[in-house]
């Protein structure tokens, strides 16, 4: 991370569940090297930080940013990014979550 990314994480120190260091996570595996992966406690003033640091998803890249959004919905895994593929995918089984996701502009369902 350079400085602008670590002050970042600054911010984000109040939402902060946990950091691991792992060679895997959803949609990555590391291969002789770990990495710290960030877990954030998803209470209010969060959803604002993210949706005002960038413009599109994919934008989440290291220096500047943590990298390879991930959410989880009942424990599982239900948002998944790799963001230096411009790939994600999202994870529902739920009728309306689908719907929904339909109406999003410019995506791919398979």
């Amino acid at each position: 991370m350079n400085e602008n990314g670590k002050t970042f994480i600054d911010v984000l120190k109040p939402y902060i569940k946990e950091i691991r260091k792992q060679e895997e996570w959803p949609g990555t595996r590391l291969f002789g090297h770990y990495a710290d992966v960030y877990y954030f406690d998803c209470k209010d003033g969060l959803e604002e930080i993210l949706l005002t640091k960038v413009d599109r998803l994919y934008e989440w890249m290291q220096p500047e940013l943590l990298e390879d959004l991930c959410f989880y919905k009942n424990g599982e895994e239900w948002l998944v990014t790799i963001a230096h593929e411009n790939e994600g995918f999202i994870k529902t089984t739920e009728r309306q979550e689908i719907l929904k996701i339909r109406e999003i502009e410019g995506i791919m369902i398979y």
